[in-house]
């Protein structure tokens, strides 16, 4: 085989190894934030708020709200109700670097009581970024 068929071959070869790095990695980027976001449905249906804060950042940052005022948003909210039922749908991640938006559809149905108190459907826009301990929620919990 003449040298510059080698040459292009090596070259092809190293741009789809790098090409599908990327894919897997994408790939497995995508797989751990919907398990963080099947964490957060989880923890809204059980009203865990240690396990609903675990998705959060501490560097949770939008419009003037942080990690404690979700907190004590979110404890407020599951402490007046006796029952939370979300389903998400329509997931698209988009994913730059270590840095990820989610859009999905949400409905959102509470309880008071075994009466069914509320029911709230929209489009979630949420802000993640891939921490040291895998990947959390930053901004869109309250400007969708």
């Amino acid at each position: 085989m003449p040298l510059f068929l080698r040459k292009r071959t090596r070259i092809c070869k190293g741009l789809f190894s790098f090409f599908l790095v990327c894919i897997l990695s994408c790939a497995g980027a995508e797989r751990e934030i919907g398990g963080l976001l099947d964490r957060r449905a989880r923890a809204l249906a059980e009203k865990d708020i240690v396990l609903y804060m675990s998705c959060i950042s501490r560097d949770y940052k939008e419009e003037g709200h942080d990690f404690e005022y979700v907190r004590r948003n979110v404890s407020g909210y599951f402490s007046s109700l006796d029952g939370v039922e979300v389903r998400f749908s329509g997931r698209k991640i988009y994913l730059e670097g270590s840095e990820a938006t989610v859009y999905q559809d949400v409905i959102m149905r509470t309880m008071a009581g075994q009466v069914s108190h509320k029911v709230q459907r929209g489009r979630e826009r949420l802000y993640l970024r891939h921490e040291k301990d895998g990947w959390k929620i930053t901004g869109g919990l309250y400007g969708n």
